[in-house]
């Protein structure tokens, strides 16, 4: 294992998420695998299985724990009925922004599961979703299983046991676990409305003497998912496939996913070939922007104003240096970097604007602590395409136009810092077009067949 790391996540309800990322030492394929945990689970409970899975998959992988479980921060409230939509729409989307992920692959346990299907249904960039013994119903043996567990725990010593992985805040999460589960108003809860939307491809694996749900879960997942899917049902497995058959999980996985990777590692290239930039988060963002500040201006402001060219020219030039920025890293990481400092700055100037419009027009700025501002966060963080913000644009006052900016440019540039401290950890890592070029003369020599001694001097 090359690296493990550990972040701390801000969240709207004033406490935070705790999440792990594991990197592999040969790590061939750049999009990771995030990790749900179950009803009782949390990011330590995962134990080994998240290390050997990137070394498997050459992948990083990443887990958090839910809002109130493990290492995050505690909730007060027991979760609504809706917890499962919720943690796809509110909590899922402040993860995927604080490791600016665009393409990424899911693996959920139990109600993790579950999770992750509402997850994929909602975001396309999920490139793939595998199930580990998750619910798709409920079951009579979920009830019967969840009320079993219940008399286990009046046993001693069974909430300290709880407790040593959740601390202080083991109580609420077994209940918030029961009082879900058992209550008359959860008993109609299934997948139906999510997995007819899940079009990337579906690996549903339960086991045989799953004591929470028999096989008629997997089954309704393979079956009704919308895209590829597939289903294995493990023997002698109860419902910790991850535990109990470690090895024929990992196969299955591994197999799962290597079949549809559209990413074919390669050997390194002198000058390598780099993504599309208008997959970026910060770039889709910054486009969102520029076109918001565009109509801002020719809609809003005085024709002849010298601040129209002055905040659309500071809005393309957020949008264009990213562009730029991408283009150039494929011969220079500093070039990058820099590029991408300017489009930070640009934001940061355009963002200075539109509040210098707010206050010197007597406008309000939205507060931290106010209903619009959660929501315009929200939408914020689970939308990154311009004509979504566009249709909400042409029907907005002015002084809620530039409020709904400010939120987003705020949002990329916290987006655009984790970008530079990610490109920054990478040209520490592996140096720019130069460092390249010795590894691969190196390796040419190695191999018997090096460069000619005057090539070699070419080069230098």
């Amino acid at each position: 294992m090359d690296s493990v790391e550990e972040y701390r996540i801000e969240i709207p309800e004033n406490g935070h998420l705790y999440a792990k990322k594991w990197l592999p030492e040969k790590c061939l394929f750049p999009i990771p695998l995030v990790l749900l945990h179950d009803s009782l689970g949390c990011v330590a409970l995962w134990r080994d299985f998240p290390e050997i899975l990137a070394d498997r998959l050459s992948c990083p992988v990443i887990a958090y724990d839910r809002h109130g479980f493990g290492r995050s921060s505690a909730r007060q409230k027991s979760p609504s009925l809706n917890f499962i939509e919720e943690e796809a729409t509110h909590y899922f989307p402040l993860l995927k922004s604080a490791f600016c992920l665009s393409d990424y692959l899911l693996l959920g346990h139990s109600v993790g599961g579950a999770m992750a299907i509402a997850i994929a249904a909602q975001d396309k960039e999920c490139r793939a979703v595998v199930t580990l013994a998750s619910q798709a119903f409920v079951e009579d043996r979920t009830r019967k299983g969840i009320e079993a567990a219940m008399e286990a725990f009046k046993k001693p010593g069974q909430p300290e046991r709880l407790a040593k992985w959740h601390g202080s805040k083991a109580a609420w999460v077994f209940r918030a676990w029961t009082d879900v589960w058992l209550s008359e108003e959860f008993r109609s809860w299934s997948l139906a409305p999510y997995i007819g939307k899940v079009f990337c491809p579906v690996l549903a694996i339960h086991g045989d003497q799953d004591e929470y749900g028999s096989r008629a879960f997997p089954e309704f997942i393979a079956k009704k998912s919308g895209g590829i899917s597939k289903m294995r049902i493990l023997p002698a497995c109860g419902h910790m496939p991850h535990r109990e058959k470690t090895w024929e999980v990992l196969d299955a996985v591994a197999s799962f996913v290597s079949g549809h990777r559209s990413e074919v590692p390669e050997k390194e290239q002198l000058i390598p070939r780099k993504g599309n930039f208008k997959k970026l988060i910060t770039y889709r963002k910054a486009e969102a922007i520029y076109d918001i500040t565009y109509y801002f201006c020719t809609n809003f402001l005085r024709r002849g104003d010298r601040t129209i060219d002055q905040m659309v020219q500071a809005a393309r030039s957020g949008k264009q240096n990213i562009a730029e920025g991408s283009a150039a890293s494929a011969t220079s990481g500093e070039m990058e970097i820099k590029l991408i400092n300017v489009a930070k700055a640009s934001l940061q100037e355009l963002l200075m604007d539109y509040e210098d419009f707010l206050r010197t027009r007597g406008h309000r700025q939205w507060e931290d602590d106010s209903v619009e501002l959660a929501a315009m966060r929200k939408l914020g963080r689970s939308h990154n395409d311009s004509a979504f913000f566009m249709q909400m644009v042409k029907t907005r006052p002015p002084e809620t136009i530039a409020n709904m900016a400010i939120v987003l440019i705020k949002q990329n540039d916290y987006l655009l810092f984790r970008q530079l401290k990610a490109l920054e950890e990478a040209f520490l890592k592996e140096g720019g077009m130069r460092e390249r070029m010795t590894r691969m003369r190196l390796q040419a020599r190695r191999n018997g067949g090096g460069r000619s001694k005057t090539g070699d001097a070419h080069l230098k």
